[in-house]
């Protein structure tokens, strides 16, 4: 049911320093990376993920940090990152999510702290009911147990057929990007659609149907070009004016993913 899953509460040992990267993970029941009790530096990076119930968990992060960036999502039918149990020191940086539901949700009363998130693309649809859990309303973002230590900024958020633009972070509700912009962190975050990729993909009519994973690299003149912050350590061969959000740089090559495959000629694995 998980793709890829480290040690969980009582046979948790020295969860440190480990990366999961490179990987074409799809068809989970549940997690397609489980980075759950990490202990520091553990990294999950350039991995694509497709038709996963949930893409990525950290179920805790015990204090961190623990990284996810780099990675591509494609309907993750719950939630893209499950921020869960009281997490605390998650980093998330230049992610690429496309998904139902609301685009970027954590769906827990257990409060998350010192969560970190810059330069990533989070685009939803519309939600539904799945096994009895369902994926929200469509929002753009909804974080009501993120708390006062979290800090979001730089992302993209975009709703496709919801013909709304509303969301939650903390106890703060928002409707459209002024709101968004003027009262949260994400003083620069940025309203998308699909148009913003080369190959313009679709939300899943039906999320629990396989799908092929489609191409995620952005479309020149996108909305998401030279709209992110620089990030030393995890951007610094970047083009333009500044950063490009989302897992792919614009005009660089994109890594093959899986057995035999390569993080692109641009990229490089940061050990921090």
């Amino acid at each position: 049911r998980d793709g890829i899953s480290l040690l969980e509460d009582g046979g948790v040992v020295n969860q440190q320093s480990i990366d999961i990267y490179g990987n074409d993970i799809s068809q989970c029941g549940d997690d397609g990376i489980e980075a759950d009790f990490s202990m520091g530096n553990v990294r999950v990076h350039h991995n694509r993920v497709t038709d996963c119930f949930i893409a990525i968990s950290s179920q805790p992060s015990l204090g961190g940090p623990t990284y996810f960036y780099r990675n591509v999502v494609y309907n993750s039918v719950y939630q893209a990152f499950k921020l869960q149990r009281s997490s605390v020191g998650d980093v998330l940086y230049h992610n690429t999510v496309v998904k139902p539901g609301d685009a970027f949700n954590v769906i827990t009363s257990d409060v998350f702290s010192r969560a970190t998130s810059r330069n990533n693309i989070f685009i939803g649809g519309p939600a539904g009911t799945y096994n009895g859990f369902s994926n929200g309303d469509g929002r753009v973002v909804y974080l009501p147990s993120s708390d006062s230590t979290c800090d979001f900024n730089y992302d993209g958020f975009g709703s496709i057929g919801t013909g709304s633009f509303v969301g939650r972070i903390g106890a703060t509700n928002f409707t459209g990007l002024a709101q968004l912009q003027s009262q949260t962190t994400e003083s620069n975050a940025v309203q998308l659609d699909l148009s913003v990729f080369a190959e313009v993909p679709s939300i899943p009519a039906n999320p629990v149907e396989e799908h092929a994973p489609p191409d995620l690299a952005l479309a020149s003149g996108s909305a998401a070009i030279d709209r992110g912050v620089a990030l030393a350590g995890f951007n610094d061969a970047f083009t333009g004016g500044s950063p490009d959000l989302g897992a792919y740089e614009w005009g660089k090559a994109t890594p093959v993913y899986g057995v035999g495959g390569n993080l692109g000629v641009d990229d490089s694995v940061v050990l921090l």
